[in-house]
């Protein structure tokens, strides 16, 4: 069995293994990086800013439409593996050198004009592709998560976060995703039998002392506690907030 992981953009995936090693399953597309700045250029773009043209982040995608020639995105796969498209500027080519692939561009008689292929679009949509095997015997859990996390954490410092989490007893992987940011991030881990679950109470504790409030918030029914329903709406406030802020730890204590 293998893991086959296909990229476009700057979202990343990594692979935690055989003791929570470090495996990359993607890396990141740039505009800055050497390769794909050259092809943005060649293909009449620039970059500023670290930017596509000063204005994407991100040097490979689905969709942004703008960075794309709308005839090439018009042909689908064809355009890649069809061989050297060819826009005609004034009318179809019936039988020129153009092939099955070239899409007329006005009314007359014309020179074709080769197309860039998706590939070599100021954006391209082909994603880089990386395939691991599989081993049950070491295989721990995936992160996947937007560029957000990566620009305070490395790969090792996201692995062993979460590695951590896990150690300190945490089963809800909903809660794995959320811990540690305030800000709106996309994550999802994906864990395999191999990695263990330690004991403990997990992200819940970790909010408790970050808090410095007394009480540790419940799991069951949302965070609600039957008994007192003032109190159950602040825990499920709490339950759905991954960051305490020191704010609400006080107005929290007063309230009690």
């Amino acid at each position: 069995m293998w893991i086959v992981c296909a990229n476009a953009g700057n979202l990343r995936a990594v692979y935690s293994r055989s003791s929570h090693h470090t495996v990359p399953l993607s890396y990141d597309h740039k505009p800055n990086d050497e390769d794909e700045e050259r092809r943005i250029r060649e293909a009449g773009g620039y970059v500023s800013g670290g930017r596509v043209e000063g204005d994407l982040a991100v040097s490979r995608g689905l969709g942004d439409y703008r960075f794309k020639d709308p005839d090439v995105v018009a042909t689908g796969s064809r355009g890649e593996t069809g061989g050297a498209a060819r826009r005609s500027t004034k009318r179809e080519q019936g039988g020129g050198g153009g092939g099955k692939n070239a899409v007329s561009g006005g009314d007359g008689d014309g020179d074709d004009v080769p197309m860039l292929r998706p590939s070599e679009q100021k954006v391209s949509p082909v994603p880089g592709i990386i395939i691991q095997n599989c081993d049950p015997d070491e295989d721990e859990f995936i992160v996947i998560a937007c560029d957000g996390i990566w620009d305070v954490q490395t790969n090792q410092e996201c692995v062993k976060m979460v590695a951590d989490i896990f150690a300190e007893g945490e089963r809800d992987l909903g809660l794995v995703c959320e811990e540690g940011s305030k800000d709106n991030m996309t994550t999802a881990v994906i864990k395999f039998p191999k990695q263990t679950i330690g004991k403990g109470g997990g992200v819940l504790v970790r909010r408790e002392s970050r808090c410095g409030a007394g009480g540790a918030p419940t799991r069951s029914g949302g965070g609600r506690d039957n008994n007192n329903e003032e109190q159950g709406q602040v825990q499920l406030r709490w339950v759905s907030n991954p960051y305490i802020p020191p704010a609400y730890c006080k107005g929290r204590e007063k309230d009690q």
